[in-house]
């Protein structure tokens, strides 16, 4: 079993905790700025944290709560070469998605494999809902190791059993759709699905297949699950009362004859089950910025 709780811990390598480097009046400055970010109305060209939040476009149309419709143009952006900065203004263009949460003082949790971005929270200046955004990258093809790869005879291989990524809530909250979107450098095309396999208030899991490729003559290889993004939409919090939403993500890989059996997700906790207790590991987020939600 793996489970991870954010709160103020920022996991480095595959093993080893340490503790937050924010400071305690730096938190209290950052919670202190949100306070005033309202939920219905978020206002104007509104900065806090080093994070850019931009105004909604004159001409922007709400996705009414279609995570896929956003992760895949989200998809494009990045392939195109998009930086945070950037989708965020172009969120907020097209999709009246203007980010309200306070940021975090550090761009991303960088493991051995895989780096994860915290989650970003979106405002629906149209339909008047949310979003939560968590991106990942693999920073390297380090999963070669861990399966055969016999060049463009044999196809694309499977890495063990399905990875799992997730995004995680502080509290509860009603959920609507959640999508996942994968892609490669390469060779593996873009490929988005909702299907999950854990849900429930406090978030959403997906488990998908990671497989890789050889291209035989010149030896270059790709995974599925290089690049990708979870988004969340919700409408409110569950017991109709205004809180402070933050939200984690968590990315499980395993190899071999590991295999997820079940995602547990609860209040700032996602545990992931798998068939062994090697080949296999859990990686968490920073917790993201918080944004006041009713």
């Amino acid at each position: 079993m793996g489970g991870h709780q954010p709160l103020g811990l920022v996991r480095e390598g595959r093993m080893r905790l340490v503790r937050n480097t924010l400071p305690a009046t730096a938190l209290g400055l950052m919670a202190l700025a949100s306070t005033w970010l309202a939920a219905s109305a978020p206002p104007a060209g509104f900065a806090v944290a080093g994070q850019s939040h931009y105004s909604p476009g004159v001409n922007c149309h709400s996705p009414d709560g279609n995570t896929t419709t956003v992760s895949k143009t989200l998809v494009a952006w990045r392939r195109a070469g998009d930086n945070a900065r950037a989708l965020d203004r172009k969120l907020a263009a097209r999709y009246c998605l203007v980010r309200i949460d306070s940021g975090v003082m550090q761009a991303s949790s960088t493991y051995d494999d895989v780096s994860l971005k915290p989650p970003g929270l979106y405002y629906d200046t149209r339909a008047h809902n949310y979003y939560a955004i968590a991106y990942w990258d693999w920073d390297s093809h380090s999963w070669k190791s861990e399966v055969n790869l016999g060049g463009n005879c044999c196809g694309p291989q499977n890495i063990g059993g399905y990875d799992t990524q997730a995004i995680d809530f502080n509290t509860s909250l009603v959920l609507g759709k959640v999508s996942q979107s994968q892609w490669g450098d390469w060779h593996f095309a873009p490929s988005t699905t909702t299907s999950l396999c854990g849900s429930g208030p406090y978030g959403g899991a997906v488990c998908r297949q990671d497989r890789a490729y050889e291209d035989y003559a010149s030896g270059t290889t790709d995974m599925n699950q290089q690049h990708g993004q979870v988004v969340a939409g919700f409408t409110r919090t569950s017991d109709g009362h205004c809180h402070y939403v933050q939200a984690f993500s968590e990315y499980g890989h395993s190899w071999s004859s590991t295999a997820v059996t079940g995602v547990g997700l609860g209040a700032w906790s996602v545990s992931i089950q798998w068939s062994n207790t090697s080949n296999r590991w859990p990686a968490a987020s920073q917790a993201g910025g918080s944004a006041r939600v009713c």
